[in-house]
């Protein structure tokens, strides 16, 4: 950390932008000392996932750092994250061993989630409880893959981030971190986060005394920006804006000096949750609701929260509630820090995955 235990730092990279956190404990309170949002692609480009886009994530990466003054090779440890295909986050159930039978056993399950050699694999776990009369316990097993784990960190060591510093997590666990380290949470609440990134999103269900269930779904804010740019026949920089600035409902009022707005629309007014996108990401979160209820027994879930950079497209909560019949509201993980004087934020939904990296402070 920086010369500080009580100080850590949370980084965050997307396929978007990357979010940069730093955090201070001061007694029980936690302090947001600065962030930084700095995207990665330049204004109208997206990320291809067919291309090399190293380049391009060194020159983000040490932008960001440099916007908030840390030297990244003087970092002794830095929090960060990896998800997508190649990470499996699962609770199971399994009979009480000693800890190098629950080793082997566990890299066997784990090749059921990914399907790669067991050298291949890195697998960490945590045993979250124990039914003594059963003789069983539950385990929380997280999985990724040494290829996914190498490029990880390969890409911190090429802005200076000494190999020892990174401690890697996972990108649901983080986002959990980000609400429960922060709120107290009650044992028999059922918490739904979705965290809405760029080209995916990623669900978490937690329930303390329950079934923690996570998975990715494989839609986000760029699916949306491509179905108005098929609607509006515009390219990817002006569905972004249309996006953001016409919010869920766009409307056809049109402003001739507009750029955005002055655009040909095929019909008198569209409304994205009309679209194959949005029905999708409903249809995807229902169905892990679902398999909640039939894995746990519990469907009482209490609230969702919105995180993410397609947390802020306007009206998504109200959209979310009426189509799940849950309560929705967009996560700010900032509500319970202190916050410097002359600091204003507004990205609060985007940058919950770095807080809750942030939030570890040196485990």
């Amino acid at each position: 950390m920086l010369g500080n235990k009580k100080t850590a730092v949370g980084l965050d990279i997307g396929t978007h932008s990357i979010k940069l956190v730093q955090l201070e404990r001061k007694h029980d309170q936690v302090k947001l000392v600065n962030y930084a949002i700095q995207e990665i692609f330049p204004e109208g480009k997206e990320y291809d996932a067919e291309k090399d886009n190293t380049v391009e994530y060194v020159s983000a990466l040490s932008d960001v750092f440099k916007r908030l003054k840390i030297d990244p090779k003087r970092l002794k440890q830095i929090y960060t994250s990896i998800g997508g295909e190649a990470v499996s986050v699962k609770q199971i159930k399994t009979v009480s061993l000693t800890e190098d039978e629950l080793e082997s056993s566990l890299r066997f399950e784990a090749r059921k989630h990914l399907p790669v050699g067991s050298s291949e694999i890195i697998l960490d776990y945590q045993i979250l409880g124990e039914d003594k009369d059963q003789g069983k316990i539950d385990v929380l097993l997280v999985v990724t893959t040494r290829k996914a784990y190498t490029k990880h960190a390969a890409l911190l060591q090429q802005i200076g981030i000494k190999e020892t510093a990174p401690v890697i997590d996972v990108d649901s666990l983080a986002l959990v971190n980000s609400y429960v380290l922060l709120n107290a949470v009650n044992d028999d609440e059922i918490v739904v986060i979705l965290n809405i990134g760029a080209t995916r999103s990623v669900l978490a269900i937690y329930h303390r005394k329950g079934l923690f269930f996570t998975r990715d779904i494989p839609y986000g804010g760029n699916h949306f920006t491509h179905d108005l740019m098929r609607e509006y026949d515009v390219d990817f920089g002006v569905g972004e804006q249309i996006k953001y600035d016409k919010g869920i409902f766009p409307q056809a009022d049109i402003d001739d000096n507009d750029p955005v707005t002055s655009v040909k629309m095929s019909r008198p007014s569209i409304s994205l949750a009309e679209k194959q996108t949005q029905e999708m990401l409903v249809d995807e979160v229902r169905r892990s609701l679902r398999y909640y209820f039939k894995e746990s027994g519990r469907n009482d879930f209490s609230r969702v929260l919105l995180t993410g950079g397609s947390a802020k497209i306007h009206s998504m909560d109200a959209f979310l509630s009426g189509q799940l019949h849950l309560p929705v509201s967009v996560y700010n993980p900032l509500e319970y820090m202190n916050l410097p004087g002359n600091m204003g934020v507004s990205e609060e939904p985007q940058i919950a995955q770095a807080v809750g990296l942030a939030l570890r402070f040196g485990e």
